[in-house]
C-alpha cells in the first residue's frame, strides 16, 4: 500500500493541528506511552496531532498505548489528538502506514513530505519526532528525515522562530525491565511499569532542536523545558490486597499508584502531611528534582515520635483500651520503617565483617555472587528487608556487577511466617482491626516474607533460637535485627549480619540507585499510611506546587482526591 493511498485522509486528519508529532509505536505500548506522557507535560503536545507510526503487525500497539495515555493525560486540556487510522476519523490512531517493512523507510520519506506540504499550506507550526520506539533502523530514519525537515522549514516564516520549530524526543529505558534476583521478575521498585507510574526524575526525556543538526539558529541544541504535573489524572482508587501469602506484588502495586499520586501533585517539592480529625502533622518533604526525601526521622522510625499522633488516631477511631493505646506508638513507628528504613550492617562475622557500616543491600549481592543463602528473622521482615532486595536489584542492573548475581540469596524460615500469621489473627481482633498500624504492618511483612524462598524449621521451639541454630550449622548466613540472636551468634562463631534500620541515603549522583531508593520510601509511605485512615477520620496529604491530593482508606481500598486549597 505505502503512502500514497491514505494520503488524502490524512489531509483532513491535520487540519486544524497546529503541530505533528511521529512516533514509532515499536513492540511495546508502554515504551511509546512513557515517551509521549512524558513529552505531553513538556507543552510541546498542545494543539498537536500524534501519529503513531505501525506496521499490521503493531497496530495492537499503537491502540494499546492511545488507550494508555489517554487513561494517564487530559488529553481535553492539552488540545491534543492521537491519530491512529485516518480513516476512522478523530481521536483514533494511524495504523497500516506502512504494510510492507520492506519499503517501511521509503514510505516514511512519502509521510514526510506530505506533512511538509501541510505546513507549507496550512498552519503547522512543528513537527516533531519521538524515537523511543520500533527498530533501530527505523528510529534512525525518523531522526534523519527530522533533520531533514528542520532544513526545509521556515522560508515561509523565516521572522518566526516557531515556524522552523522541529523537535527530535527520546525517553531511553532504565533498568526497569531487566531481570533482578528474583526470578522471572525485572529488576527494582518500578520493574516493568511505565509512566507516570515511574518518578518522573527516573523517566528521562531527551529533547533535541533539529534545527541545531541542520546548521540552523537554534536553542542550543539539547531544549530545557517546563513540567506540567497539572495535565496527569488521578489514579484511580487502589484495591487492598489482604492476602498476606500475595508476595511483593501488591507492595510494587502500592508503589506505582502513590509514584503517580506525587507526578500529578508536583514537579519540585511535596510535602506529606498527616490530617487526623482537623489535626496535621508535617512528616516528611519530597524533593522530586533529586528524588529525595527529607525525613522527620525521630518521629518516622522510634516509637516515642509517634506518641501525640497515636493518641489523636485514637480518639478518632474509638480506640479505649488503654493495652492497644499503648502499642499504637510502636505499631505506627513499625509501619514507618518497612516503608522508608534502610537496613545497614551494624556487625558482621567471618568473610562478611569488611560489611559493617555498609548498606545491607551490599550483603544481598554478595551473598548471590558468592552463592550463599541468607536467612532473615521477623524483625528484619520488619523492618523493610525487601527493600534491601529491590535495591540489590537495582544496583546490578544500573552498574557492572561481577560476576553477575543470578538468584536471590534472601530466605524466610517457616517458622517466622507462622510467627507472623497468629499475630495477624491477633491484630485483627483488636480495634480498629484491619484499619489498624499493628494490623498493616503484620500484613505487610507477611506480603514481603511469602515473595521470598521459605525454609522449613521444626515447630516445636522458638523462632529465634531456630534461626540461630541454622547459622550455627553454617547452613546460612543470619540476618537480624534481634539484639539477642546476634550476641548469641556473635559468641558462638555462627555467620552474622547483625542489622539495623536508618534513614534512606542521601541521594548520590554517582549512585543513581540512592534516588531509586528515596523515591520508593517516599511512594510506601504515603501509602501505607493512607491504607490505615479512613476517609471518614482524614487523610494523608502530598501537597505539591500543582496540587494537593488526599489519600484515605474507603472500604477495601485507597482512593485519591485533589483536595481544595481554600479549605485547608
Amino acid at each position: 500500500m505505502g503512502w500514497e493511498q491514505p494520503a488524502g485522509a490524512l489531509t483532513g486528519a491535520l487540519r486544524g493541528c497546529s503541530r505533528v508529532y511521529l512516533a514509532n509505536a515499536g513492540t511495546s505500548p508502554e515504551a511509546v506511552a512513557s515517551a509521549l506522557a512524558r513529552l505531553a507535560e513538556t507543552g510541546l503536545l498542545d494543539e498537536t496531532c500524534i501519529i503513531l507510526l505501525t506496521t499490521p503487525q503493531s497496530a495492537t500497539v499503537a491502540r494499546k498505548a492511545s488507550e494508555i495515555l489517554s487513561k494517564a493525560m487530559d488529553f481535553d486540556s492539552l488540545r491534543a489528538r492521537i491519530i491512529v487510522d485516518a480513516d476512522a476519523g478523530e481521536g483514533s490512531v494511524y495504523t497500516g502506514i506502512f504494510d510492507d517493512p520492506s519499503t517501511a523507510i521509503e514510505s516514511l520519506r512519502r509521510l514526510m513530505a506530505a506533512i511538509l506540504r501541510e505546513a507549507r499550506e496550512g498552519d503547522i507550526r512543528l513537527i516533531g519526532a519521538d524515537i523511543t520506539g520500533g527498530t533501530k533502523l527505523m528510529a534512525g530514519a525518523l531522526a534523519t528525515l527530522t533533520v531533514a525537515a528542520a532544513m526545509s522549514t521556515g522560508e515561509k516564516r523565516a521572522e518566526d522562530q516557531a515556524g522552523r520549530s522541529v523537535y527530535i524526543s527520546y525517553a531511553p529505558g532504565e533498568a526497569f525491565s531487566r531481570p533482578g534476583l528474583r526470578q522471572n521478575a525485572p529488576a527494582g521498585w518500578w520493574g516493568g511499569r511505565s509512566y507516570p507510574h515511574i518518578p518522573r526524575p527516573l523517566q528521562k526525556l531527551i529533547l533535541v532542536d533539529a534545527a541545531l543538526v541542520a546548521g540552523k539558529p537554534a536553542s542550543g541544541g539539547v531544549v530545557r523545558y517546563a513540567c506540567m504535573p497539572g495535565l496527569l489524572r488521578l489514579p484511580e482508587r487502589l484495591g487492598l490486597v489482604l492476602d498476606p501469602d500475595a508476595g511483593l506484588s501488591p507492595l510494587l502495586d502500592a508503589v506505582a499508584w502513590s509514584t503517580r499520586v506525587v507526578n500529578a501533585a508536583t514537579c519540585g517539592e511535596a510535602a506529606i502531611t498527616l490530617a487526623i480529625s482537623g489535626r496535621r502533622w508535617r512528616i516528611a518533604t519530597i524533593d522530586w528534582q533529586k528524588p529525595a526525601l527529607e525525613l522527620d526521622t525521630p518521629r518516622l522510625l522510634w516509637d516515642e515520635g509517634w506518641v501525640n499522633i497515636a493518641h489523636s488516631y485514637a480518639d478518632a477511631l474509638g480506640v479505649n483500651d488503654d493495652r492497644q493505646v499503648e502499642q499504637l506508638p510502636k505499631c505506627f513507628s513499625r509501619l514507618a520503617r518497612f516503608a522508608v528504613a534502610r537496613l545497614a550492617v551494624r556487625d558482621a562475622s567471618g568473610d562478611y565483617s569488611g560489611l559493617r557500616g555498609r548498606p545491607f543491600s551490599e550483603a544481598v549481592i554478595r551473598a548471590a555472587q558468592d552463592g550463599r543463602g541468607i536467612v532473615l528473622d521477623t524483625n528484619a521482615l520488619y523492618n523493610g528487608a525487601h527493600n534491601s532486595l529491590l535495591e540489590a536489584e537495582t544496583i546490578a542492573a544500573l552498574r557492572p556487577v561481577q560476576p553477575q548475581p543470578r538468584s536471590n540469596p534472601l530466605h524466610v524460615p517457616s517458622c517466622a511466617l507462622r510467627e507472623l500469621r497468629n499475630r495477624l489473627m491477633e491484630e485483627a481482633k483488636q480495634k480498629p482491626g484491619l484499619a489498624s498500624p499493628c494490623f498493616a504492618s503484620t500484613l505487610l511483612a507477611h506480603q514481603a516474607a511469602s515473595g521470598l524462598p521459605v525454609v522449613e524449621t521444626p515447630g516445636e521451639q522458638r523462632c529465634d533460637y531456630t534461626v540461630y541454630e541454622m547459622a550455627r550449622k553454617e547452613q546460612y548466613i543470619v540476618a537480624t535485627s534481634d539484639t539477642g540472636i546476634a550476641n548469641l551468634a556473635k559468641a558462638t562463631g555462627a555467620p552474622l549480619l547483625h542489622l539495623h534500620p536508618s534513614s534512606p541515603a542521601h541521594p548520590d549522583q554517582e549512585k543513581p540507585w540512592t534516588q531509586h531508593q528515596a523515591a520508593a520510601a517516599a511512594a510506601q509511605l504515603i501509602a501505607y499510611l493512607a491504607m490505615i485512615i479512613p476517609c471518614s477520620k482524614g487523610s494523608v496529604l502530598v501537597e505539591g506546587d500543582a496540587r494537593t491530593v488526599a489519600l484515605c482508606r474507603q472500604d477495601g481500598y485507597i482512593a485519591a482526591k485533589e483536595e481544595n486549597k481554600h479549605s485547608k
